[in-house]
């Protein structure tokens, strides 16, 4: 092989060392900030197929050394047998019959190793089909538990499938093909495509990130729904400022007794605004209980039972007020809040 070819084939081999890093560096940071198992795992197989590409190096000018080409195939069975292993990790520590998928096909090719340490490297096709079986049945094996995992239809799995699928042809084809530009042209293919695992491996997480980021959303949407019913229901009138005094929320009631509506009035007026006592928020400490008046939107003046509680938060304090008319002059007002429960 002259020096030209070898150096070509030494670029090819430090492009696919370089692609699979790239590959594996959103792994090991996700890796360090959540500790999910299976992403170490994939790392692991990772660098094993990073680990690969040197004595790949090293056969292209050692073209027939056995130690090399059953290296190189070591670490290729290995690094695909790991990807599968975390494969499986993705829903829970490996079972019994996971174990057993990924030992009976590692059974077999260490079995291919010994003969080819024994005898040499096959010198007819069709036992080169025979020594491939175990490779072929592993990745069949990552073929379908791509296609098992329980992500639904996503671009992640999408991509693993795909990979996976295209993994399992070109190990497929490799034993019918002669030493020729081809041959070596789907050799490098397949070396392309276990970063393409990486990636995909990548893309699945993001995905559960933000599937893990909508529920939470949802939840938390949903929540704020049941406490605002809950508020809507209660029995006085529940007013809630942030710390200068910016209504925040009210509830039904509040719409009632003051003849303003959420959307005119939350995060648009200030909590003096609605009592006649001039910079009434300026006067309350952290609690207090009080007697004011309130002015209904389109007139009438009414006397009313104040209690306030500054409630702190992680990042902010709030003022919660809860009113109720004072006596039985304001029964006209008690009529009007409880006539909201019924709207």
């Amino acid at each position: 092989m002259d020096s030209t070819t070898i150096s070509y084939q030494y670029i090819a081999q430090f492009f696919v060392v370089v692609l699979n890093a790239v590959m594996l560096l959103p792994l090991i940071l996700n890796w360090l900030g959540n500790r999910k198992a299976y992403l170490m795992v994939f790392t692991a197989a990772g660098i094993l197929e990073i680990c690969r590409q040197i004595p790949n190096a090293y056969l292209a000018i050692y073209i027939d050394a056995l130690p090399l080409v059953m290296g190189s195939l070591f670490l290729q069975y290995v690094a695909t047998a790991v990807f599968l292993a975390g494969l499986y990790c993705i829903d829970g520590p490996l079972r019994k019959r996971e174990y057993t998928a990924v030992l009976l096909p590692s059974a077999g090719f260490l079995l291919v190793m010994a003969l080819i340490g024994i005898q040499g490297l096959p010198d007819n096709r069709s036992l080169w089909l025979i020594y491939s079986i175990p490779m072929s049945v592993l990745s069949l094996l990552l073929l379908w538990q791509a296609w098992q995992l329980r992500q639904g239809l996503s671009a992640g799995k999408i991509l693993l499938v795909a990979t996976t699928l295209a993994l399992l042809g070109l190990r497929l084809a490799v034993p019918f093909m002669e030493i020729s530009d081809l041959f070596y042209l789907l050799y490098y293919l397949e070396n392309l495509l276990f970063p393409l695992l990486l990636a995909a491996v990548t893309v699945l997480e993001l995905e559960d990130a933000n599937r893990r980021i909508s529920d939470m959303h949802d939840r938390r949407k949903q929540s704020e729904q049941e406490l605002q019913f809950i508020v809507d229901n209660a029995l006085d009138v529940i007013l809630v400022t942030d710390q200068v005094g910016l209504l925040k929320s009210w509830n039904k009631p509040a719409e009632a007794i003051f003849g303003y509506t959420a959307a005119q009035i939350v995060g648009k007026m200030h909590i003096d605004e609605l009592f006649n006592d001039a910079s009434l928020h300026s006067k309350l400490d952290d609690y207090a209980e009080f007697n004011s008046r309130i002015e209904h939107l389109e007139g009438g003046v009414h006397e009313v039972s104040v209690r306030m509680q500054t409630v702190a938060g992680r990042k902010e304090s709030h003022m919660v007020f809860v009113i109720r008319p004072l006596n039985a002059d304001n029964s006209q007002l008690a009529a009007t809040v409880s006539a909201s429960f019924s709207g």
